[in-house]
C-alpha cells in the first residue's frame, strides 16, 4: 500500500513489469488520433498525455508514426467520423472512421517533438512506448524507424502492422509488392486474383521476419500489434510467431473493419450523408462492442502462448472493463 497525498487515501501498490518495462500500474493510455485537428500540435498532444499521467496512467503511447518527416495530410486531414447508437435492449454506441489513411498517422518531425517535450516530464516509472508504422514491408525502413525512436528516448517500441497498412501495389519500386508476391499460399493466391491483400498483421510470412529484424536492431523491448482481422485461432499463431521472433508483447485489438448500418426507414440511404459522404464505405469501428473480440484474443493468447505479455485494448470504455480484461 502507498499513500496518495493528493487524494487523502491509501492506494494499493499496482506496480508491474510488462514487456521488460517497469510500470507503476498496468493501466495506460494511447495517444490522440492525429486526425483530430488539435492533436497535430505537439505541445497540445504532450499536454493531453501528461494529464493522463497526472491522473495515474502507468504508461503512455506515442501515436503510430510514419518514417516521412511530414505530410500534406497533417494540415488538412480528410477523414469522416460517424457515431452509431443502438436503442432498445442494450443501448450501445460505435464510432466509425473512414477517409484518407495518411491523415490517421503522425509523421516523424512532430512525433519527435512530442517525445522531446514529454520525456522531460514523465516520472521514471511511467514508460513511453513509440509506434513505428511503415506503409509496407521494407525491413530496412522498419529498422531505421525503430532506431530513430530508440535514440529519441522511447522505453519500448510497438510495431504497428495493422492500423491499417495497404499492401496492394503494382510498381516495381514498392518493396511490399515483391515480398507479398513471394507468399504463395492458397489464401494469398486467391486474394491476389481479387486485387486484395491483408495487412502485414495477418501474414505470418511477413510479420515474423520484420519483427525479428527490429528486435535485433535495438536494445529496448519490442512488441507487435497484429491485425484485428486475423481472428481465432490465427491470432494465437501470430502471437506465437511474434514471441519466437523475440517480441515481448502483443497488443490486441486494433479497430476491426465493418460498414455502418444503412437507414432502413429512409430507402436504405447511407448514414454518412450527415457528414456529406455519399457512400457507405468500409470503416474502422471503435466502441464498447469491440471488447468481446479483445477478450477473445486476450484469453486465447494467454492460454496458448503464455510466454508473451499481452496489452489489451479495444472496447474498454470504463474502469470495470479494465478490471474484467485483467
Amino acid at each position: 500500500m502507498w499513500q496518495d497525498e493528493s487524494m487523502g487515501m491509501e492506494m494499493t501498490n499496482l506496480q508491474v513489469t510488462f514487456g521488460g518495462m517497469e510500470m507503476r500500474n498496468p493501466i495506460g493510455v494511447a495517444a490522440l488520433n492525429p486526425a483530430i485537428a488539435y492533436a497535430r500540435t505537439p505541445t497540445v498532444q504532450a499536454d493531453w498525455l501528461m494529464r493522463h499521467v497526472e491522473a495515474g496512467a502507468g504508461y503512455i503511447y506515442i501515436s503510430a508514426t510514419r518514417p516521412q518527416r511530414s505530410s500534406p495530410a497533417e494540415a488538412d486531414p480528410a477523414l469522416k467520423w460517424l457515431k452509431i447508437q443502438c436503442p432498445g435492449f442494450a443501448d450501445r454506441e460505435s464510432l466509425f472512421t473512414t477517409g484518407d489513411i495518411s491523415a490517421t498517422q503522425f509523421y516523424l518531425d512532430k512525433t519527435l517533438e512530442v517525445m522531446s517535450i514529454i520525456k522531460k516530464k514523465l516520472p521514471k516509472d511511467v514508460p513511453v512506448i513509440a509506434q513505428p508504422h511503415v506503409a509496407g514491408a521494407d525491413i530496412k525502413e522498419w529498422i531505421h524507424l525503430c532506431k530513430v525512436f530508440e535514440e529519441a528516448g522511447a522505453d519500448g517500441l510497438e510495431l504497428n502492422v495493422a492500423c491499417p497498412i495497404s499492401l496492394v501495389g503494382y510498381e516495381a519500386a514498392d518493396p511490399a509488392v515483391k515480398l507479398i508476391e513471394e507468399v504463395n499460399t492458397l489464401e494469398m493466391r486467391t486474394l491476389r486474383k481479387l486485387g486484395l491483400t491483408p495487412s502485414m498483421g495477418e501474414i505470418p510470412e511477413v510479420l515474423a521476419p520484420i519483427t525479428r529484424a527490429c528486435v535485433h536492431a535495438v536494445k529496448i523491448p519490442v512488441g507487435v500489434k497484429p491485425s484485428a482481422e486475423a481472428g481465432f485461432p490465427k491470432c494465437v499463431a501470430l502471437a506465437k510467431l511474434a514471441a519466437d521472433a523475440g517480441a515481448k508483447w502483443v497488443t490486441n485489438i486494433t479497430s476491426p473493419i465493418s460498414v455502418a448500418p444503412p437507414k432502413i426507414y429512409d430507402k436504405g440511404k447511407t448514414p454518412w450523408d450527415i457528414v456529406d459522404f455519399p457512400i457507405n464505405p468500409f470503416a474502422g469501428v471503435s466502441g464498447p462492442n469491440n471488447r468481446y473480440q479483445c477478450y477473445k484474443d486476450t484469453v486465447t493468447i494467454a492460454l496458448f502462448v503464455p510466454e508473451i505479455d499481452i496489452c489489451a485494448v479495444g472496447g474498454l470504455v470504463n474502469p470495470e472493463h479494465c478490471v474484467e480484461v485483467l
